[in-house]
């Protein structure tokens, strides 16, 4: 992973992959952030699009548990015709009782052959049907 920045307590690193693709991880840690906030951006996917930035569509796939999630998003300039979307599954790890904390990890899902994923064929989002 390359360093790109560190702002607002934020750390961005990015990825070329050997497809030609650009993976983009963030990392930080948020204090005195109240733990219904901390779930809530976790279980409200479908309101991305409201506040993150370039986000344009947000839909959640499933809950698969109370702190388990998995979404989909696009992002990016449509009026410059630059667009990309993207699945995730979102685990958080409720340890207050033992250091006070909550962790929230989230993950891209694979979607290509050679990362083990299905070669069948799925019906995609369409992303005028999602939330806009």
């Amino acid at each position: 992973w390359t360093l790109a920045q560190t702002l607002f307590g934020i750390t961005t690193f990015y990825r070329r992959e050997p497809d030609g693709s650009l993976s983009i991880k963030l990392e930080g840690s948020l204090k005195d952030v109240p733990l219904f906030d901390q779930v809530a951006v976790l279980r409200e996917i479908d309101l991305h699009y409201k506040w993150a930035p370039f986000c344009s569509s947000s839909l959640t796939i499933a809950h698969l548990d109370k702190l388990d999630t998995v979404g989909w998003f696009a992002v990016g300039l449509p009026h410059f015709g630059l667009m990309r979307d993207g699945c995730f599954r979102a685990i958080g790890c409720d340890s207050i009782y033992e250091d006070g904390s909550v962790l929230l990890v989230a993950q891209g899902i694979a979607d290509r052959p050679e990362d083990g994923a299905s070669d069948k064929q799925l019906s995609p989002i369409n992303p005028a049907s999602a939330t806009q």
